[in-house]
């Protein structure tokens, strides 16, 4: 079966990403689409504030629409500030493509992040952990928590 993409306007985007606590920001570097931010790391007790943890969300949207149907997706992707002040991306894009169902289906992906992404505190070096999943153990295992200065730091913990 074949998706048919939809067209999603700045003003649906915004409504549903600044009613889910987000805020967009202008990143730089040439990137001319609208992407918001959110402190996933924000009243987490566990939480080192040197290195907070913030979700962005990539929207395929430029000059108030999305791009042509198939160019793109709406990717997320968890972001942190390296001690040399540099950005990294935590892990690979998680795409949502602009389906019909895209409210429904980025809205699971958001709740993922507010409730089972970060971890425990990291034991041998103080700062966050976040859920991890091996390449090979994909799809048949709950996965792990590692420390987000990997591979500085290799702590791991298993998940229950």
């Amino acid at each position: 079966m074949t998706r048919q993409y939809t067209e999603i306007s700045e003003a649906e985007m915004d409504e549903f990403l600044v009613a889910r606590g987000f805020q967009r920001v202008d990143i730089g570097g040439g990137v001319k689409e609208l992407v918001y931010s959110k402190f996933l790391s924000k009243g987490n007790p566990n939480v080192d504030d040197s290195m907070p943890v913030c979700l962005r969300v990539y929207t395929s949207i430029a000059y108030g629409s999305s791009r042509d149907s198939g160019q793109d997706a709406i990717r997320l992707v968890p972001v942190t500030r390296r001690l040399d002040g540099s950005i990294r991306m935590m892990r690979s894009w998680d795409k949502t493509y602009r389906i019909e169902t895209w409210r429904k289906n980025l809205d699971k992906k958001l709740k993922y992040y507010d409730t089972d992404y970060l971890g425990p505190i990291c034991v041998k070096c103080g700062h966050l952990s976040v859920h991890r999943v091996s390449e090979k153990e994909k799809g048949i295992s709950k996965g792990f928590h590692g420390c987000i200065t990997f591979p500085t730091c290799r702590w791991t913990k298993a998940r229950v």
